[in-house]
């Protein structure tokens, strides 16, 4: 069950949830947008952690494109 998606520039991040686990463990997918191939997964303990983590990997890894391509 996608609990939520973030974007940041060309990435997109969507956010899973595991309630089997105990605790429940928090998820993160990230693609370029409109893409299937995933860059990045994650998991988490918090869903606050998983969306700071994959807010971090998408602001580096769009830091990294610009700096690429000046």
């Amino acid at each position: 069950m996608v609990k939520r998606t973030l974007s940041h520039g060309e990435y997109e991040a969507e956010f899973y949830v595991d309630p089997k686990l105990n605790p429940a463990v928090y998820h993160f997918v990230i693609t370029r947008r409109g893409a299937a191939e995933i860059i990045i997964w994650g998991q988490e303990q918090s869903m606050s952690d998983a969306e700071r983590s994959a807010l971090d990997w998408m602001c580096e890894m769009t830091a990294n494109n610009k700096a690429a391509a000046s």
